[in-house]
């Protein structure tokens, strides 16, 4: 799971060099900007580069729909090779 900075390290850019077309096989995950207890909707937002924000102008997710994700994203390999994003379709599921 990648965050703000995803994959950088003191060498280099991490994502850059998976990019270069080494024969390895990954995904990077770039969460919402905030990830907080709530309930699994199954309604969240993925892109492929660029944050997620709700309607409500704010970059949040569930970690019970953070999870979920994951998990798509290995069973179903949709992301094989790229970073994607993710973030809740709606502000009302969250825990306060």
């Amino acid at each position: 799971m990648g965050g703000a900075g995803s994959l950088r390290t003191p060498d280099g850019d991490a994502l850059d060099f998976l990019k270069g077309g080494h024969d390895v096989e990954w995904v990077n995950l770039s969460p919402a900007g905030g990830i907080a207890p709530g309930h699994r909707t199954g309604t969240y937002r993925v892109t492929e580069e660029d944050l997620v924000i709700n309607e409500s102008g704010e970059s949040l997710i569930t970690a019970e729909d953070d999870a979920v994700t994951v998990i798509d994203a290995i069973e179903n390999k949709r992301f094989s090779r790229k970073r994607f994003a993710v973030g809740s379709k709606q502000v009302d599921n969250l825990s306060s």
